[in-house]
């Protein structure tokens, strides 16, 4: 899957959820947006691989796991956030 595609969109979504407001109680936490902002695309992105590798997806797909992660973001940003806290099995 192209990933740059992907970067590009989890890079919006960390930015709207900044300018939104979902990401404020992180940021205070963090005492930095940038980190923020920052751990958010790392869960955007970790929950995007683990979507598309664990469920065996292909590019028939693609467009609907991306509405899906995209909708994550929007609905539920304290588990994307975790998602990038958590380690990452090897």
């Amino acid at each position: 899957f192209p990933l740059a595609v992907v970067s590009l969109n989890a890079t919006l979504w960390a930015l709207q959820a900044l300018r939104e407001g979902r990401l404020s109680r992180d940021a205070v936490r963090l005492r930095s947006v940038t980190d923020a902002a920052t751990l958010f695309y790392v869960g955007t992105m970790y929950t995007f691989y683990d979507t598309w590798h664990g469920g065996g997806k292909t590019m028939s797909d693609s467009g609907f796991v991306m509405k899906e992660l995209e909708e994550m973001c929007k609905r539920r940003p304290g588990v994307i956030f975790g998602r990038a806290m958590r380690p990452v099995p090897p």
